[in-house]
């Protein structure tokens, strides 16, 4: 199915540009959150790797595992490698986009937060929410921000909730919304 390599795709660059600015976030990071950010960063470019050149072997190993067994229907693959750039290219627009939305969620409050250093600690706090493995990262994702971006807590939860609100859980709760009308 051509929409699963779509999100596949969409998802694996969306981890390589996060995984890109968290590096930005280096010098706040204790030793075992560097070492996993920099091992997702390998992770991803290494599958990314392997599925631009070896995706039908790939997908024929992944097909004989039972739970795994509706790969069968997908595909090859036919984008070109300059579509392959302007999804990048499109994913490093929106996550710039989504950290201006942060950027202006906290400064509404009268928050004053570097936008560099806020991209990059929020960039980390997402790797570490999706290590977590809970529905969009939630409270792995917020705490970790917290942490890393430290000050006075009560403003910076209240800025970190604002941001989440206006960024993350309003596309989410508008497509829970959306839901009934969705085409099957």
């Amino acid at each position: 199915d051509f929409g699963l390599l779509t999100v596949f795709w969409e998802r694996s660059f969306d981890v390589l540009v996060i995984t890109s600015f968290a590096f930005l976030a280096f010098p706040f990071l204790n030793e075992t959150i560097k070492l996993a950010i920099i091992l997702a960063f390998g992770a991803v470019a290494v599958v990314m790797a392997l599925m631009l050149r070896h995706f039908h072997k790939i997908l024929a190993v992944l097909s004989k595992i039972s739970f795994l067994s509706v790969l069968k229907k997908v595909e090859a693959h036919n984008f070109r490698k300059t579509t392959l750039l302007a999804v990048f290219c499109s994913s490093l627009v929106i996550w710039f986009l989504d950290f201006t939305s942060i950027f202006l969620a906290f400064s509404s409050i009268g928050v004053s937060v570097d936008f560099l250093h806020l991209a990059s600690t929020f960039s980390a706090s997402v790797l570490i929410g999706l290590l977590s493995f809970l529905p969009g990262g939630i409270g792995s994702t917020e705490g970790a921000w917290a942490l890393l971006l430290g000050g006075e807590a009560a403003v910076m939860l209240t800025a970190i909730f604002l941001a989440r609100l206006t960024t993350f859980w309003f596309a989410s709760l508008l497509g829970f919304a959306l839901l009934p009308w969705v085409k099957k």
